[in-house]
């Protein structure tokens, strides 16, 4: 019986793997999300794994050889419980698929370095200052004038609102 499998890439060779799986007529299914990096002190979105070396294989081991899914150039292995490989549930999958789809769809906030933000939360409150850059998911630099002297401040996202 078909069924959803989850498999083990080597690293970075998810996408070589899906394409020899296409060529020999196995689905497989490779959630990816939007995520905002910042690159040479640019913000830019890009498209990253959500789970990194890790592949989702719709077939029948009863009809094609689990040996051959193996010898698949960029499959390391099925990831199961020793010698037994478990299937994965169809409607983890459909949910998967169904929230990559929503977060395709999230609006990216317009805040860009130079541009004038308002802190509205914690010991800044109701201070304007100047976006400079982020700082990983959460936290970003902020020019705030404070006492007659310009010092970059380190906040949390949620704190700021561009004005």
């Amino acid at each position: 019986m078909k069924a959803w499998y989850l498999v083990y890439c080597k690293s970075k060779n998810e996408e070589r793997a899906k394409l020899n799986l296409m060529m020999q007529g196995v689905e497989s299914y490779f959630p990816m999300f939007m995520e905002d990096k910042l690159i040479k002190g640019k913000k830019v979105t890009k498209r990253v794994p959500l789970f990194p070396n890790y592949l989702f294989v719709y077939f029948d081991p009863a009809q094609f050889s689990v040996s051959r899914l193996h010898s698949t150039r960029g499959v390391s292995r099925i990831v199961g419980c020793g010698e037994v490989i478990q299937p994965i549930d169809s409607n983890i999958i459909k949910v998967i698929k169904s929230r990559e789809l929503e977060s395709k769809e999230l609006v990216v906030t317009d805040i860009s370095q130079g541009s004038k933000v308002r802190v509205v939360d914690g010991p800044f409150i109701e201070l304007d200052g100047v976006y400079e850059q982020s700082c990983g998911k959460e936290r970003c630099q902020i020019l705030l004038t404070i006492m007659g002297k310009t010092q970059n401040v380190t906040l949390p996202l949620s704190s700021i609102q561009a004005i």
